[in-house]
């Protein structure tokens, strides 16, 4: 919900800041800041599309697209590609109502404990490192369901 209004809210200031003309480099570009931002992205390459419709001038063809429509759409699946890294990474790291969250270094963890062992245990704590155990003695009494399952 929070991100829904968030992107609404976005958008909105990016397309106010647009038709206001505070957001341009000399040469009536998008500002290299504001390029990483999706909605500032996506609000430039629609006036760009728009505006020449204004006065009767609309772009037709590839070969009539300024340069700059080509660099938003490349930032944009740029864009997109790190905020799904970025989502992947949260969705491990932050606490939810299922399962347990991991460390926020747990991509750093096979490095630190080949390095250092000791700074592991102090990061980590000592027993992070150690694979599921599983002890033959305790599944004698298992049935043939589940071990038919494993």
């Amino acid at each position: 919900m929070i991100g829904y209004a968030l992107s609404i809210i976005m958008t909105v200031v990016s397309c106010t800041l647009m038709v206001t003309g505070g957001i341009y480099e000399k040469d009536m570009t998008l500002l290299w800041s504001l390029r990483p931002i999706p909605s500032f992205c996506f609000g430039r390459i629609m006036y760009i599309l728009v505006d020449p419709c204004a006065w009767n001038r609309c772009l037709g063809r590839l070969d009539e697209m300024p340069a700059e429509i080509f660099e938003l759409i490349k930032i944009l699946y740029i864009s997109a590609f790190f905020y799904l890294l970025l989502a992947l990474y949260l969705n491990e790291v932050i606490p939810q109502t299922y399962g347990v969250p991991k460390h926020p270094l747990f991509l750093l963890e096979p490095y630190i404990l080949k390095i250092s062992p000791s700074t592991h245990k102090l990061i980590f704590g000592d027993e992070s490192d150690l694979i599921a155990f599983k002890d033959d003695s305790e599944l004698i009494d298992e049935d043939e369901d589940a071990k038919n399952e494993r």
